[in-house]
């Protein structure tokens, strides 16, 4: 407060990105996932494997990445409002951890060892969707032979934990100026006149750049509202702005990162058959350590 000054802009609100034709193959439609529970994702999920053998996603072993994203969609993060390891303690992480068990063992999200093969399921059409930041629409587009296949729409929520909503986000980025600076204020001028201020300038960069917005006003705008040809003419863009706007606010702690790693590890570990209670703990004390004394 006071030392710095940030406006976020490239948005990595998550989305639940489906093939219909997948879908529609096993006797459903896009608007089957929206606004569902984990438990009825991997009710359908089963129901698509079975009828068609594709998994309606994948993620990178060991990577918490879905992990995150299911946690934050509940309000809740590693680290507790004195920024103290807060994992051991947390019921909303350990009902993630049952879902994402659950999605891996019941085969409705396949597993695979690395961020290419990851890319590589989703363009070979191996798997009938993605769940990440908006930003993988980049990835799904990439495939011109898919044009008209794809939808996206918001993603499952948990049922247990309190503040369990359908919205969440992953990575995105913002502009900062720091204290230090000699010209901070004139810097934090520019930005609240542009990336923090300008409809316009929004409508100008999403076309030649993709630079989605995280300023909600530009999701009303006639350019966020445009029909994405590659999405069947879903206004995905102004979808998204809108998701961006629900998304519950987390403080992601100064050891973010090394909580993350720890977690990952954990993931790993309790799906090889390590009890959830020692595997947290492991991954608690090790960001502890990390934090030092």
């Amino acid at each position: 407060e006071g030392k710095n000054y940030a406006v976020p802009f490239d948005n990595g609100a998550a989305i639940n990105a489906l093939r219909v034709d997948v879908l529609k193959e096993a006797g459903y439609s896009i608007e089957d996932f929206k606004d569902i529970t984990w438990k009825e994702y991997i009710r359908l999920g089963k129901e698509v494997l079975r009828k068609t053998g594709k998994p309606l996603g994948s993620a990178v072993a060991e990577s918490p990445d879905l992990l995150m994203v299911m946690l934050q969609s509940a309000g809740s993060w590693l680290f507790d409002a004195k920024g103290e390891p807060y994992i051991v303690q947390n019921n909303v992480l350990k009902e993630v951890i049952e879902v994402y068990i659950e999605l891996v063992k019941s085969g409705v999200l396949v597993q695979v060892n690395d961020w290419e093969q990851y890319i590589s399921t989703i363009n070979k059409g191996t798997v009938a969707g993605t769940i990440n930041g908006c930003w993988i629409i980049g990835t799904i587009t990439g495939q011109p032979d898919q044009k008209g296949q794809w939808r996206i729409t918001n993603i499952p929520r948990l049922e247990k934990a309190p503040q369990a909503s359908n919205y969440s986000n992953q990575g995105g980025s913002s502009w900062m100026v720091l204290a230090s600076s000699k010209q901070a204020r004139i810097a934090a001028d520019f930005l609240a006149r542009t990336f923090a201020g300008s409809v316009k300038l929004y409508e100008t960069i999403l076309p030649s750049s993709g630079a989605l917005a995280t300023y909600l006003p530009a999701g009303k705008s006639d350019v966020y509202n445009k029909p994405h040809d590659f999405f069947g003419g879903q206004a995905i863009y102004a979808e998204i702005t809108s998701y961006a706007s629900m998304v519950p606010q987390v403080d992601y702690g100064v050891y973010n990162y090394e909580a993350r790693e720890a977690l990952g590890t954990a993931i790993t570990r309790i799906l090889g058959g390590v009890k959830m209670e020692i595997a947290l703990r492991e991954a608690e004390d090790t960001v502890r350590f990390l934090m030092g004394p």
